[in-house]
C-alpha cells in the first residue's frame, strides 16, 4: 500500500533513533486516496544479497 511516512529523529547520548511519527495514505493529484499508485522500480537489492553484506557473526567481530 502506498503511504507517506513522517519520520522524527530522537537523540540520546549514545544513539540517534529514527521513529515513525505518523502515516498517511498516499493521495493522487486529484486528492483521492490511491492505495497502489506507487510502483516498485525493480532496482532494490536486499541487504543479504549485496556484495558488502556480512553475516551477523562477521559484523560483530568487525565492530
Amino acid at each position: 500500500m502506498s503511504a507517506t511516512l513522517f519520520i522524527v529523529l530522537n537523540e540520546t547520548e549514545e544513539r540517534t533513533y529514527a521513529n515513525i511519527e505518523s502515516i498517511f495514505p498516499f493521495k493522487n493529484i486529484h486528492g483521492y486516496i490511491d492505495h497502489f499508485a506507487l510502483k516498485p522500480s525493480g532496482e532494490y537489492t536486499r541487504v543479504i544479497h549485496r556484495e558488502s553484506y556480512k553475516e551477523p557473526e562477521e559484523f560483530t567481530e568487525a565492530v
